[in-house]
């Protein structure tokens, strides 16, 4: 009687376990990808916020800097005297964002709060834009001249 069995070959319940293994491997991989595909989405998301901020933030810096003086200072915007003569605002809209002047002229439409505060002639500034769950705050302090 000849045997038909071969020895170079591999059984079934060999294939079997080594697919299992593959396929563990395979689905944990995944799971990685996943994990460092939602990070890098964050980080992205959180880094044009944060770049919303700076030029946001720069903007009133640069506009109440080269200002003669301020004229008025309230908790969502301020009105100053720019080096032509002319009054010019600067305040926070809900559903606009961050706007400059009377005609809703926008700087941006990320920014969600504005506030503003005035002690020992300093101008505290903070703006934070993103959801609840990703908010994100920039603080500065101006010295400046308020009537």
């Amino acid at each position: 009687m000849i045997n038909p069995k071969n020895e170079n070959a591999y059984t079934m319940i060999e294939i079997i376990v080594v697919l299992a293994i593959f396929s563990i491997i395979i689905s944990q991989l995944a799971l990685i990808n996943q994990l460092l595909l939602d990070s890098w989405n964050f980080n992205k998301r959180k880094s044009r916020l944060e770049d919303e901020l700076r030029i946001s933030m720069s903007t009133i810096n640069n506009n109440i800097q080269s200002s003669l003086y301020i004229k008025e200072i309230d908790p969502s915007k301020v009105i100053y005297l720019n080096r032509e003569g002319e009054y010019k605002e600067i305040y926070y809209k809900k559903g606009l964002g961050l706007c400059m002047d009377s005609d809703q002229n926008i700087i941006s439409n990320k920014v969600r709060n504005l506030d503003f505060k005035f002690l020992n002639n300093i101008l505290y500034i903070q703006i934070g834009a993103g959801e609840k769950e990703e908010e994100f705050k920039l603080r500065t302090a101006i010295k400046v001249n308020y009537n």
